[in-house]
């Protein structure tokens, strides 16, 4: 034993039976006749890389809690025994995983009569699952049903699966809910939930598709973005598309033609970049037109080279500035394209208020909270 600190003050409040400072001859016979065990119980985290065994309760005690264990991870326990002629071998291993971290509150993007998107917020957990849990409180048109009996209201499933963002639907119009999320591990070990956002469905009122649509575009998309789109973001930009020009063998041009402009579908043959003119050719590719796109923002990740962030959009709509440009310039309803954030922002970006807009964590605090879980 060290000759200090709290393993030397442990055995000295052991051995020194009379409390006089001082450990006599007899005291330490007596210790060392004696019979009484103490008990070790070990822990190790099994998936962390450097896992070793280490002493998290020692006494005489069979029953010990144990905290600070990282949530949604394999634990391993063992027990040995202390006497004061030596100590017993490990016994065999329990492994427990512990449940996840109660995830952050719910928050409502946006809701029409029948149906609402909402995210959350994970917290610390890199291979949970989530349970997103609806409850109905009361309906502003009335609590009965059809024959005057009061309906029974409970908590109820309305989304299972790995997403923080999800698509409500089934609901009633001017009616209040309720929602919460519980985090799920692999192993089926369920945290606690969150605590419940509280939202209001409209009455009688334009539908989710038809809010963000091109003739609502003035209205809805309203809050100018400089570099603070979160996944959730329904948002409106504009960008440049250009075609690649091709000379297929020796080009026989008639004098005073373009080369020939080859399209093969916006996924191959048509690029976003930046001109200083709309007229001129740079890098053989060739200006068309102006896309004005209506997307929603479904992830983000850093980008390949390194540079800046790569979002994934789904494309709501998106329209042309000039009526002869190809088809293929037009993006389909419903599409995933994907656009670095220092092209996004480029030209002027809007977004969509969200319904709870004073709980939508910025970009940078989304960032915090990733670095968090590292």
């Amino acid at each position: 034993i060290p000759s200090k600190g709290p393993r030397f003050e442990e055995a000295k409040e052991a051995l020194d039976t009379n409390k006089d400072g001082k450990v006599s001859y007899f005291e330490f016979r007596r210790w060392w006749r004696s019979a009484q065990p103490v008990f070790l119980l070990l822990h190790r985290q099994i998936d962390h890389p450097s896992a070793k065994w280490r002493v998290v309760y020692r006494g005489d005690k069979t029953v010990a809690t144990v905290s600070g264990l990282a949530p949604n991870h394999s634990h391993a326990f063992a027990v040995q025994v202390e006497t004061a002629k030596g100590a017993s071998a490990r016994s065999r291993e329990l492994v427990v995983e512990t449940a996840p971290e109660t995830p952050q509150q719910p928050v409502v993007i946006e809701a029409d009569a029948k149906s609402a998107r909402v995210k959350w917020y994970a917290g610390a957990q890199d291979r949970a699952r989530f349970c997103l849990e609806l409850l109905e409180v009361s309906s502003l048109g009335g609590d009965a049903d059809d024959q005057g009996v009061a309906r029974e209201r409970s908590w109820r499933t309305v989304y299972k699966g790995t997403d923080t963002l999800a698509l409500v639907r089934d609901l009633q119009p001017e009616t209040v809910y309720r929602l919460r999320v519980a985090a799920v591990s692999t192993t089926g070990q369920k945290s606690s939930p969150s605590l419940p956002c509280q939202f209001e469905t409209p009455g009688p009122h334009p539908s989710l598709k038809k809010q963000a649509s091109r003739a609502n575009a003035a209205s809805y998309f309203k809050i100018e973005c400089t570099g603070d789109v979160v996944v959730g973001d329904t948002i409106l930009f504009t960008e440049r598309v250009f075609a690649n020009v091709v000379n297929e063998g020796k080009p026989q041009r008639t004098p005073g033609k373009a080369p020939m402009a080859k399209f093969a579908g916006p996924s191959t043959s048509l690029s976003q970049q930046s001109l200083s003119t709309l007229d001129r050719r740079e890098q053989g590719k060739e200006f068309l037109t102006e896309r004005t796109v209506a997307a929603r923002c479904l992830a983000l990740a850093p980008s390949k080279r390194g540079q800046g962030t790569t979002l994934s959009l789904e494309v709501l709509w998106s329209s042309v500035a000039r009526s002869t440009s190809p088809a293929s310039c037009q993006l389909p309803e419903g599409s995933r394209i994907q656009r670095l954030d220092r092209d996004l922002y480029r030209f002027e970006t809007f977004r969509a208020a969200w319904l709870q807009e004073s709980s939508r964590w910025s970009s940078s605090e989304e960032q915090e909270a990733a670095l968090s879980k590292q």
